[in-house]
C-alpha cells in the first residue's frame, strides 16, 4: 500500500511538472534599445537592450536564450544568452544580447540602414525559464521600427 501511494504521487508530481507551461505565464519580451557598438571592415556589431517582464508571482530564471536579430527583413546576426538572469516575480528586468553582423562588400545593410527614415526590426527564437518546480520552453517573436538618431 506505501508503494502505491508513493508510485501515484510520484506520478502525480510528473504530471504537474510537464504541465508546468498550463501555469507559467510566459515572459513578455520587448526590444528597449538597439546600439550599435562598432562599425568594423566587415562586421557590424549591435546590442539589443531587451527588457523581460516576468508577470507571475513567482521568481523565474531565463536559463536559455537564442534568437536570431532581423533589420528590414534581412537575417542579421543570430546569438543566445550568455548566462542566466533572474526575473523577479511581477518586475521587469534589462537583458543585453549581442548581435555580430557579416558585412557585405557592397554596404547593403549599412546602406538601408542609413538611407531609411526608419527601419523595421524583428528577433525570433525560443527561451527557456526555470522555476522551482521544473523549466519550460516557449517560442517569442517581437517586431518594431526604430529612428536612427543622426547628430
Amino acid at each position: 500500500m506505501k508503494t502505491l501511494c508513493r508510485v501515484a504521487t510520484a506520478v502525480f508530481l510528473l504530471f504537474l511538472i510537464s504541465c508546468l507551461s498550463w501555469w507559467i505565464e510566459k515572459p513578455a519580451l520587448s526590444v528597449k534599445e538597439i546600439l550599435v557598438d562598432q562599425i568594423s571592415s566587415g562586421n557590424l556589431r549591435i546590442t539589443l537592450k531587451v527588457e523581460a517582464e516576468n508577470p507571475n508571482r513567482f521568481d523565474l530564471t531565463m536559463t536559455a536564450l537564442d534568437y536570431t536579430f532581423f533589420l528590414n527583413n534581412r537575417e542579421v546576426g543570430r546569438g543566445s544568452l550568455a548566462q542566466e538572469v533572474k526575473l523577479p516575480a511581477s518586475a521587469k528586468s534589462t537583458v543585453e544580447l549581442p548581435v555580430t553582423a557579416r558585412l557585405s562588400p557592397t554596404g547593403g545593410l549599412l546602406k538601408s540602414i542609413f538611407s531609411a527614415r526608419e527601419s523595421v526590426y524583428k528577433i525570433e527564437g525560443t527561451a527557456r525559464v526555470s522555476t522551482a518546480l521544473g523549466s519550460t520552453t516557449f517560442p517569442f517573436t517581437r517586431t518594431g521600427s526604430f529612428k536612427l538618431k543622426k547628430p
